[in-house]
């Protein structure tokens, strides 16, 4: 598996545990084009930031980040620019200050999925869809 390359860029800082997915693209969302989708992205918690992010941010976020229904929301925070997700894994280095942070690393099946681009994508390239 590649490993992920170091990324730099503006960080956001979103530390509250458990944001779930309902969250990160409210069902009222759901009938609106795709412009309007990524407007009301984490608008619940902090509104207006979807406007905001510019290609290449990263996204730092607390426990749990993401967990709940299959809502596009990741698709969605690549498509405001959030080019990373710092959420409890990893090494991570404010290159500001120089502090740096180690957490947990994701088990290897979860980075072959997101390699792969996603369950479905993963499933179509090893022939079971």
């Amino acid at each position: 598996m590649n490993e992920v390359a170091a990324l730099t860029g503006r960080a956001w800082v979103f530390p509250q545990d458990y944001i779930n997915t309902d969250a990160m693209m409210p069902r009222a969302g759901y009938d609106l084009p795709p412009k309007q989708q990524e407007s009301l992205v984490l608008s619940s918690i902090r509104p207006g930031w979807a406007d905001l992010v510019e290609p290449g941010d990263i996204l730092v976020a607390g426990r749990n980040f993401g967990t709940g229904s299959s809502r596009p929301a990741p698709t969605l925070l690549r498509r405001v620019g959030i080019a990373g997700l710092v959420c409890e894994t990893g090494t991570f280095t404010n290159v500001t200050t120089g502090v740096s942070r180690q957490g947990p690393v994701l088990p290897a099946m979860l980075r072959q999925t997101i390699a792969a681009g996603g369950a479905y994508a993963m499933l179509r390239a090893e022939g079971y869809m």
